[in-house]
């Protein structure tokens, strides 16, 4: 599967269920105000900023966008995804989802804070980037869908790469244009022109109000090249002597 055929696929299940994945993805929208308020609140308490609070925003965010991956799965397989349904599937998983985003978190924030381990937390993020889709589709526990992440990834690593800053880059652009062009800017990153001036609480809405409705998008592409890596491992395997 080329990144066209995973971008078409994505879109195609998009536009065929936008109400019903918009509605699993606006569990995001409070998660994103809440981050840029808190991070405005705190901004001058580095420890806070650069290592607590992206951990615990971190591990919200996977937790919440594992609904999204079961939700996605549902819609490129032909099934209406189900917002209870969705929800349903996070709470019997949670556990394992917590457990595995605090590691992920973890050791990418730890080598990110460590200039010369940007380098390794680039890798790692790639290797290990299917693991939630691996707990949610696969039923994995912790251990097994970093194991199983990693296996998917490996002779591939810069093709996943490459793809995911591709779909990053894609789905980004709404979001920087309205923050960086007409709102004041990021919270707590890089100022904006401001051209629409508006309270924090206001741009902080419109901004994540945006991201939730690229994200179905982003994660069933995501997912996409998930199962299209699980099919290329599979055919690999049965050609292997």
């Amino acid at each position: 599967m080329s990144l066209s055929d995973i971008l078409r696929g994505a879109f195609r299940a998009y536009c065929r269920y936008p109400r019903e994945l918009f509605l699993v993805a606006a569990v995001m929208i409070p998660l994103g105000v809440g981050w840029a308020l808190v991070i405005s609140l705190l901004a001058d308490r580095w420890i806070l900023t650069v290592v607590v609070l992206p951990i615990a925003f971190g591990v919200l965010y996977l937790v919440c966008s594992a609904a999204i991956i079961r939700a996605a799965a549902d819609a490129l397989e032909g099934t209406t995804p189900g917002f209870w349904r969705s929800c349903a599937a996070v709470i019997s998983r949670l556990d394992r989802l917590v457990l595995a985003a605090l590691r992920f978190q973890i050791t990418l924030q730890l080598l990110t804070i460590v200039i010369l381990g940007i380098p390794f937390a680039v890798y790692l993020f790639t290797r290990w980037f299917f693991f939630p889709q691996a707990i949610m589709l696969e039923k994995a526990e912790p251990g097994e869908a970093f194991k199983r992440s990693g296996d998917l990834v490996t002779g591939s690593w810069w093709r996943v790469f490459g793809i995911l800053l591709v779909i990053a880059i894609l789905s980004s652009v709404p979001v920087a244009f309205v923050s960086l062009v007409l709102l004041p800017g990021l919270p707590g990153g890089i100022e904006g022109l401001g051209l629409l001036p508006t309270p924090l609480v206001v741009s902080a809405t419109v901004t994540s109000v945006i991201g939730a409705i690229m994200l179905p998008f982003v994660i069933s592409a995501q997912t996409m090249l998930f199962l299209d890596q699980r099919e290329r491992r599979g055919r690999a395997t049965l050609a292997a002597p």
